[in-house]
């Protein structure tokens, strides 16, 4: 579940307790050529677009409240065809490395990046997805090249391009 900081702690975000569905997206092919997907979250508008209320721990190019084409695929699940309108967010993702014991390090780095602005998904006790706007993104840059250099985790940004 997106999270964000309210309450001097880390909350649910209401936006994105109202998606309706879900998208999925196709990840590159495996060696073996199996194909892997991803189910993102999102609201339904309209004109049958869907507003990613989700933020993308695999896809690359793909946002929280980026709003992309679906079709529904012969199964009945929607499948997303394309980005619509980029929402203007920015994804990072964080793994932190492997603890010598168990700990609660997720939770102190999730809020430190709430508290910063930023939405939260907690996908695991390791693995972490960022969203921020814009004008956050380099300072969340920043502090996660310092986590990654003093050990505690290792992050990749969301997007390739600048765009999309």
């Amino acid at each position: 579940m997106v999270a964000h900081w309210s309450d001097n702690q880390l909350t649910p975000l209401n936006e994105a307790r109202a998606a309706d569905t879900t998208v999925w997206f196709p990840l590159p092919e495996e060696n073996n050529g199996d194909r892997i997907w991803e189910g993102i979250n999102g609201r339904t508008e309209p004109g049958g677009q869907v507003t990613l209320l989700g933020i993308p721990a695999y896809v690359y190019d793909l946002n929280f409240g980026d709003v992309v084409n679906v079709v529904r695929s012969q199964k009945g699940p929607l499948v997303a065809t394309g980005i619509l309108l980029d929402g203007g967010n920015f994804t990072f993702r964080a793994l932190l490395t492997d603890p010598h014991e168990p700990d609660n390090r997720w939770r102190t780095i999730a809020e430190e990046f709430a508290r910063m602005g930023c939405l939260v998904d907690a996908i695991s006790e390791r693995f972490i997805a960022l969203s921020c706007a814009p004008g956050l993104a380099q300072r969340v840059a920043d502090r996660l090249q310092d986590l990654n250099a003093d050990g505690t985790l290792d992050y990749e940004t969301g997007r390739t391009m600048l765009g999309t």
